[in-house]
């Protein structure tokens, strides 16, 4: 089983890879800029749906590492994430004139999770439930 460090470690270089992609939808441009000239898109909202999940899950390990089992620590941070994230996204869906854009971020943040999920499935850190 990995280290903590190993893990926070893959985790941050999501990160990053997230952050590379808002780059390359924002320029040089702040997220303020984009939405005051109204060049928000989907793929955008959905890479800040998954910065978002990203860092929550980040600061959550970091700060909760000493109070269980790795294995149990994640699995008790995911489930809350993918309810949070599920609640969100059908609440957008739901809505009579779903806006894309949130629906977007939503989705980003839900496959996030799931992304996670699946990666420490594979190299046995977690249970899946």
């Amino acid at each position: 089983m990995p280290h903590i460090d190993t893990l926070l470690d893959q985790l941050d270089a999501l990160r990053r890879e997230c952050e590379a992609a808002m780059l390359d939808y924002t320029g040089s441009a702040t997220m303020c800029q984009i939405h005051k000239d109204g060049r928000v898109t989907g793929g955008l909202k959905y890479q800040e749906g998954r910065l978002v999940v990203l860092g929550s899950v980040i600061r959550q390990i970091r700060q909760r590492a000493q109070e269980d089992t790795l294995p149990g620590l994640l699995d008790s941070i995911l489930s809350a994430e993918a309810a949070r994230w599920s609640a969100q996204l059908a609440r957008y869906q739901a809505a009579e004139r779903p806006a894309i854009t949130w629906v977007a971020y939503s989705q980003g943040g839900l496959d996030t999770v799931r992304e996670i999920r699946h990666s420490l499935l594979e190299n046995g850190i977690t249970s899946g439930q």
